[in-house]
């Protein structure tokens, strides 16, 4: 379960092109043992899921803590599969992410990965972000 320190304050910003948000609030989380901070000015693009995808799931929702903590432990050096391994745990316990909406999610994560790798040129950039992990 998620046990916020300080929880951390988002601002959207668009670029024209893509939202993202970016922390305007110091925060913390505590992820059994593990203390992940995230700095002002940390950006993050929320939930990473395909354009096609969104009428099922939206950027923002009951999923956004546990989707901004899995793009921090990325930031962190976490491997991939550890951290989606930790987002689809962390949506299982939260009630209001039904069934299909946790699997989209992940699999959403899946997709991008994968199309990272075989055409780069169709994923967006991937954000410069500043973090600490202590």
């Amino acid at each position: 379960m998620i046990s916020w320190i300080k929880e951390p304050k988002f601002e959207l910003i668009n670029d024209g092109l893509y939202d993202s948000f970016v922390c305007v609030s110091f925060g913390s989380v505590n992820l059994n043992g593990l203390v992940l901070v995230f700095q002002e000015g940390w950006i993050t693009d929320m939930t990473t899921i395909p354009t096609y995808l969104q009428s099922i799931v939206q950027k923002i929702g009951p999923h956004s803590p546990a989707a901004i903590i899995h793009d921090l432990l990325l930031d962190s050096g976490f491997p991939r599969n550890e951290a989606r391994h930790w987002l689809d745990e962390q949506l299982k316990m939260l009630d209001r992410v039904p069934f299909l909406k946790r699997k989209t999610i992940v699999a959403g994560i899946a997709i991008n990965d994968w199309r990272r790798k075989m055409f780069p040129w169709s994923v967006k950039p991937k954000i410069k972000r500043n973090i600490l992990a202590s």
